[in-house]
């Protein structure tokens, strides 16, 4: 699992270099205010990183989510 400041780093990428969807925002700020903050931002991140939500990310592919992505991808497959 992630630790809290790798979720950060994958937000501040995230906002700098692929801009998340109003959808993202909205789903983002929802986990946050039922979870609290810190495990908000860990259950958004994983549900991403899971596949579990798509479509708030934004343009890119190349960054740090993208990668843990296919990192769990690659180990959590079900072939």
């Amino acid at each position: 699992m992630f630790s809290y400041n790798s979720f950060i780093k994958i937000k501040n990428r995230l906002k700098n270099k692929m801009p998340q969807t109003k959808k993202g925002e909205k789903i983002e700020n929802a986990m946050e205010k039922e979870y609290g903050t810190e495990r908000g931002k860990r259950i958004y991140f994983a549900s991403i990183v899971k596949g579990k939500i798509k479509g708030v990310e934004g343009k890119g592919g190349k960054g740090t989510l993208a990668k843990a992505k296919k990192t769990y991808n690659r180990t959590h497959s079900h072939e």
